[in-house]
């Protein structure tokens, strides 16, 4: 998994070898996100059920179909970093 605050500070972690589920979303965000945060995701349902049951406003995305969520929410960063890794 791959986070990035507004600051442009990066945290990357395998999770899990395979899908990831809530338990593994828990052991990379742990408590570095909690509900005074804002997290912008994909919308995998494991970040949605984690973010519902640890009560954090969550605005996920569809790369394919959008980047920018009211003018401010995107996973821009994030991808950029993703992509700079892979490379």
């Amino acid at each position: 998994m791959v986070a990035t605050d507004k600051d442009g500070h990066p945290m990357m972690k395998i999770a899990k070898m395979g899908r990831i589920d809530t338990e593994s979303v828990e052991s990379f965000f742990g408590t570095f996100i909690t509900s005074n945060n804002i997290l912008c995701s994909d919308s995998h349902p494991s970040l949605i059920s984690w973010s519902s049951s640890k009560n954090i406003e969550h605005h996920t995305f569809v790369a394919s179909r959008q980047h920018v969520k009211s003018k401010c929410y995107h996973v821009q960063h994030v991808n950029s970093l993703d992509n700079l890794y892979e490379r």
